[in-house]
């Protein structure tokens, strides 16, 4: 990957550098989930290669670059789950009400009629009624808002499409 039509457009001045403090008082979590194969491609980029891509691009620190990329060689080994880890400790710390708002949701949830096992492996639908079973012994009200679009973006013919659709459904 190139960088130089990024800085032909002057790309890097509109760029805040990752590693100084904003000025703002939020507070930010910032979560992804990758496979171990997406981590095992992405270590090709993080390397010394391509400028823009570590976040001492701005202020060079050669020793953190070290750590950072030895990080990613161990994590690549594992799936990375922090947008699961992120819901289940939200559902968890959830005192009143959830909010759930996602195009892509599943959870595991048992087996089909025809015996087919769910994909997906992650426990939401357990967290969640685990909040609610909570809710129920203390004696306090509790509600979940789980908000889904009608069928994920993509054609419903598509094979990816109608099987998310079926499992979400499931859930």
């Amino acid at each position: 990957m190139r960088a130089g039509w990024f800085k032909r457009a002057n790309g890097p001045d509109l760029l805040a550098d990752p590693l100084q403090r904003g000025q703002g008082t939020a507070a930010v979590q910032i979560c992804r989930s990758a496979s171990s194969q997406q981590l095992r491609d992405e270590l090709k980029l993080w390397g010394d290669r391509y400028e823009f891509i570590n976040d001492d691009w701005n202020t060079r620190n050669t020793e953190r670059r070290k750590i950072v990329q030895k990080a990613r060689q161990d994590w690549c080994t594992e799936h990375q789950t922090s947008i699961l880890d992120a819901m289940v400790n939200s559902i968890r710390s959830a005192r009143g009400f959830i909010y759930i708002e996602n195009q892509f949701f599943m959870s595991e949830c048992g087996v089909d009629r025809n015996g087919r096992k769910c994909p997906s492996e992650n426990k939401i639908i357990a967290e969640l009624a685990n909040a609610v079973g909570q809710a129920i012994h203390a004696g306090r009200p509790f509600h979940i808002w789980l908000v889904l679009p009608e069928h994920p973006e993509g054609l419903m013919e598509a094979a990816a499409t109608s099987s998310q659709t079926w499992w979400a459904l499931q859930g």
